[in-house]
């Protein structure tokens, strides 16, 4: 079950990789594509979790096994690296987000004032 875990945890980094890309370049339909592939990846790892009797990773994302100490340490730091790429996609999304309503908010303004001068017959 470990080496599946670990698998499942290398693809899950490998699109969290893909993911900060797809916001880097506003492939809006490819981040929400592989977020999908992510979920099915993460529910993949919750139900090998579960299988086990929940052993494997605790509820703040921490591998626990009852293996060697050294491959403990080497799923955690790979944990921690996603949770880091989560992160930045995270902060990378919000920004898009702020551009976005920046941009509605002076498309709004224009409107009004348009709308507002058409009422009123001015040009």
């Amino acid at each position: 079950m470990r080496q599946a875990l670990e698998e499942l945890l290398f693809e899950l980094k490998a699109i969290a990789a893909a993911q900060i890309e797809a916001v880097e370049r506003g492939m809006i339909d490819r981040l929400f594509e592989l977020q999908d592939k992510r979920t099915e990846i993460i529910e993949n790892i919750q139900k090998i979790d579960t299988e086990d009797g929940g052993s494997w990773i605790d509820n703040e994302g921490i591998y626990r096994h009852e293996e060697s100490q050294s491959s403990e340490v080497a799923l955690n730091e790979l944990i921690t690296e996603i949770l880091e790429m989560d992160r930045e996609i995270k902060e990378r999304v919000r920004g898009e987000m702020n551009g976005i309503l920046g941009r509605l908010h002076k498309l709004q303004t224009m409107k009004e004032g348009f709308f507002k001068s058409q009422r009123e017959g001015r040009l």
